[in-house]
């Protein structure tokens, strides 16, 4: 081992240079705030529970955008819709029921919309088809509904054939694109797990 260490250099050292040959920008992304040992233990199990792993500032951003844009459901809406939801001078027919249902299936749709790109973004494992096309059901469900409860609640009268199909056509863009965003996320996320892990020293 000694001769190893001998021929190889110091391990300590040699992890330095290692790590050195990341560009400045992604050991800046990658860098972690100094703090004590069962901290930095939690937020490394936090991470993988939550994220599948440790991840970047920058891949954190992202993954949240396309979340966002996926769930960004009243820039579908009828232009009434979202007059109401924007307080642009239009009243919803039903005030209290309006906001409610747009609040509570709102959420449901930010929820499922993070879940969706999380786990396809999961560097340790292929999505499973058969549950990621259940959450994109359920996102493209959500939609519907959000749609269907606030044309009724605002406008008091059903939505078009034309709005539901619409809502679904942006939402399945929508879902194709953020997968293919998550999918390239994941592949970039094992280096970067790789270069955290890194300790030749250990």
């Amino acid at each position: 081992m000694n001769r190893a260490v001998e021929r190889l250099g110091n391990p300590i050292e040699l992890t330095r240079q290692l790590q050195s040959t990341v560009p400045w920008v992604q050991r800046l992304l990658l860098a972690r705030i100094p703090v004590s040992k069962p901290v930095e233990r939690w937020e490394v199990q936090s991470a993988r529970r939550l994220y599948g792993g440790a991840i970047t500032l920058l891949h954190i951003s992202i993954l949240s955008a396309v979340a966002g844009l996926l769930s960004g459901v009243p820039s579908y809406m009828a232009a009434p819709v979202r007059n109401s939801l924007t307080n642009r001078g239009v009243e919803p027919a039903h005030p209290g029921p309006f906001f409610l249902g747009v609040l509570i299936i709102w959420q449901a749709i930010v929820f499922m919309s993070f879940r969706y790109v999380l786990a396809a973004a999961d560097p340790r494992k292929r999505p499973d088809l058969l549950a990621t096309l259940r959450r994109a059901g359920a996102v493209v469900v959500l939609q519907i509904a959000f749609t269907l409860v606030a044309t009724v609640t605002a406008l008091d009268q059903a939505p078009t054939f034309a709005e539901i199909i619409g809502s679904i056509t942006i939402t399945s863009i929508l879902l194709i694109g953020s997968m293919l965003v998550a999918s390239k996320i994941a592949s970039l996320r094992r280096p970067y797990d790789e270069w955290l892990m890194l300790d030749i020293a250990g």
